[in-house]
C-alpha cells in the first residue's frame, strides 16, 4: 500500500492476443472508469499495471470494507473495418499492509473513581485501542509509561484492550488522584513499531478509616469561679485525614457535666460555662469527658479529658461554730493560761480567703485577748470575781479577704475560797429568864456576810459553843441553814462560838469564829 508511483502492480504485463493480422492485430490498453482506476494506470501499449497515485489499504477498507478491488483492463485492437474490437480482463487488486498506522484509544483521556478500600486486583477501568493495520501490525500491547506513583496500578490487556487494576492498596490520605499515561504499541518488527497514548485520570474516594484526633490533650483549665453564663473557657481542636462527611467532626461532653454547668458547641468544640459555678456549694474541679465524632459509617470518635479548676473568690464569711459561746475560769486562772477555744470557718477553702483571723471589739475592756490565729481565748489580768463575776464580749472572725462575722462569748468567773465570812454582828446577845430550865429554847439570828459565794454541793454546816473551861456546851447541825434554832443549858456568861461548814468528807471548807453572851433576866 505504500508503493510509489511508478511501482509495477505484477512482473508480467497483461497479455492479450488478436487473430487479425496487420493494424487489425495491434492491441491498445486501457482501464475502464471506475473508483480506483485513478489511482492505477495500464501502459497502453504492453498492458503493464503501475501505481498512479495513493493507494492506502485502510482507506480502502474504509470505504469498500475490503482490501481488495477490481479494475477492469480493456484490450482494444485498431481494426477500422468494421471499427475497433476489444475485450474485458477483470483484474483483481489487493494491498498488502504495512505498519503505517498509529494505535489510536477510544478517546484521548479517560476517568474512573475508586475507593481507597477498593481490593487488590480490582479493575478500575478498560481503556480501547485500535489500530488500522493488521496482523502483528495491529496487535497491541498496553503500557503505564507514567503517573504509576509506587506502581500502584498495574494492567491487564486484551484484545485491543487493557484493563487498569489495583496492584496495591489505596490510601485516600496518602495520595488522592493520579494521572497515568497509557501507552499502545503495536507489534510490528523492532524498528518499524508505531505507538498510541491516552491519560487516564484516577480519582481516590474517601473511605471513613480514620478515626478524629485531638490536637493535645488532656487539658487542664482555671477559671474563677464567679465568671458569667456562657464565659468561653477552651476551644478544643481535634483533625480528621479523612474528607467530606468523614472529616466532618461534632463535639459533646460524655461525662463529668454535674448541675451541666458547661456547655460545648458541636461545631466548633468552644467550651462554655451554661450555669452559674460556685466552688465552695458543689466542687472545686470538674473532669470533664469530651467526645468527637465525625460524621462517616460507621461513625468514628476519639476521646480527651479537659479538667476545669475553679478559681476561689472572696464569697463566704467566716461561720462560728455557733453563734455564742458561754465559757468559765476560776478567779485564781493565771495569766495567760488559756479559757477556751473560739473555732470559725471559711467556706472558700483556698489561700488567703479561708484564712481567718480572730479579734475583740472591746479587747481594752476585758481582761481576756484571743489568739488571733487559734482563736483561744486567754486570760492577760488578774481575775477578782467579787468585783466581776461575768464578761460579755464579741469575737470578730475575718478572712483575707477582709470579709468577717462575730459571736458573742459569755465567760463566768468562777469563784474561790479567797475571802472569810463576816458575822453581823459580830457578838450576839440573848436574854432569857433565869428561872429557865435545862432545855429552854434559846432563839436569834445569825446574819452572816460572805464574801465568796455561798458553798453548794453536798456540804453540812455545824455551829458549836464551849464555855471558858473549853468544854462544848452546845453543837447543833443542819445543812445550810440560816435561821438555826438553838437548844442551850448555859450560865450567864460569854462563850465562844464558831461556825464551820465540811464537805462529805470531813474536810474543812470554811470557818467563822464569833461570840456569844447569854443573860438571865427576872
Amino acid at each position: 500500500e505504500n508503493s510509489d508511483v511508478g511501482t509495477s502492480l505484477t512482473p508480467d504485463a497483461i497479455i492479450a492476443t488478436d487473430r487479425d493480422i496487420n493494424e487489425n492485430a495491434v492491441v491498445f490498453y486501457s482501464l475502464l472508469p471506475s473508483r480506483f482506476s485513478a489511482r492505477i494506470s495500464v501502459e497502453s501499449n504492453n498492458g503493464v499495471l503501475t501505481v498512479n497515485g495513493t493507494v492506502d489499504r485502510e482507506e480502502l477498507i474504509a470505504c469498500c470494507e475490503s482490501p481488495c478491488f477490481n479494475l477492469t483492463v480493456r484490450a482494444t485492437d485498431n481494426g477500422t473495418d468494421p471499427g475497433p474490437l476489444f475485450s474485458d480482463k477483470l483484474i483483481g487488486v489487493c494491498l498488502q499492509d504495512v505498519n503505517d498506522n498509529s494505535p489510536v484509544f477510544d478517546s484521548p483521556s479517560y476517568s474512573a473513581e475508586v475507593y481507597e478500600n477498593e481490593t487488590v486486583r480490582s479493575q478500575v477501568i478498560r481503556v480501547e485501542a485500535t489500530d488500522a493495520d493488521a496482523g502483528l501490525n495491529a496487535e497491541l500491547v498496553f503500557s503505564i509509561i507514567s503517573g504509576n506513583d509506587d506502581d500502584v496500578f498495574g494492567l491487564v490487556d486484551g484484545d485491543q484492550r487493557t484493563d487498569v487494576i489495583l496492584a496495591k492498596q489505596l490510601d485516600f490520605e496518602t495520595q488522592q488522584y493520579y494521572q497515568l499515561l497509557i501507552r499502545a504499541r503495536d507489534n510490528a518488527p523492532p524498528g518499524s513499531r508505531l505507538f498510541g497514548f491516552a491519560t487516564v485520570n484516577i480519582s481516590v474516594l474517601d473511605v471513613n478509616d480514620n478515626d478524629p484526633e485531638f490536637e493535645g490533650g488532656p487539658f487542664t483549665v482555671s477559671v474563677p469561679e464567679n465568671v458569667a453564663f456562657g464565659t468561653s473557657i477552651i476551644t478544643i481542636s481535634a483533625t480528621d485525614a479523612d474528607s467530606g462527611e468523614n472529616a466532618r467532626l461534632t463535639y459533646s461532653i460524655a461525662s463529668g457535666n454535674y448541675g451541666g454547668a458547661f456547655s460545648i458547641v458541636a461545631a466548633t468544640g468552644l467550651l462554655q460555662t451554661a450555669g452559674l459555678l460556685d466552688r465552695e456549694s458543689s466542687t472545686n474541679s470538674y473532669t470533664l469527658e469530651i467526645v468527637v465524632n465525625d460524621q462517616g459509617q460507621p461513625r468514628r470518635q476519639d476521646v480527651t479529658l479537659v479538667t476545669v479548676l475553679l478559681l476561689d473568690i472572696n464569697d463566704n464569711s467566716p461561720n462560728f461554730t455557733q453563734p455564742s459561746y458561754r465559757f468559765s475560769v476560776t478567779e485564781d486562772g493565771q495569766v495567760n493560761s488559756i479559757v477556751d477555744t473560739v473555732v470559725a470557718t471559711d467556706a472558700d477553702g483556698q489561700g488567703p480567703n479561708s484564712q481567718v483571723t480572730y479579734s475583740l471589739t472591746s479587747a481594752e475592756t476585758v481582761p481576756f485577748a484571743v489568739n488571733s490565729e487559734s482563736g483561744a481565748i486567754e486570760v492577760i489580768r488578774a481575775l477578782d470575781r467579787e468585783r466581776k463575776a461575768t464578761y460579755v464580749f464579741e469575737v470578730v472572725a475575718t478572712d483575707g479577704g477582709g470579709l468577717n462575722s462575730s459571736a458573742s462569748v459569755n465567760v463566768a468567773i468562777d469563784d474561790v475560797n479567797d475571802n472569810a465570812p463576816v458575822a453581823d454582828p459580830y457578838e450576839y446577845v440573848a436574854t432569857i429568864p433565869e428561872d429557865s430550865p435545862q432545855g429552854t429554847a434559846l432563839r436569834f439570828q445569825s446574819r452572816i456576810a460572805w464574801n465568796d459565794s455561798y458553798p453548794t454541793g453536798n456540804y453540812y454546816r455545824q455551829v458549836e459553843w464551849t464555855s471558858n473551861d473549853g468544854t462544848v456546851a452546845v453543837r447543833f447541825c443542819d445543812f445550810l441553814s440560816i435561821q438555826p434554832g438553838w437548844k442551850i443549858a448555859l450560865d450567864e456568861g460569854t462563850y465562844v462560838g464558831g461556825e464551820h461548814c465540811f464537805d462529805r468528807n470531813q474536810q474543812l471548807v470554811w470557818f467563822q469564829r464569833y461570840d456569844l453572851k447569854v443573860n438571865k433576866s427576872e
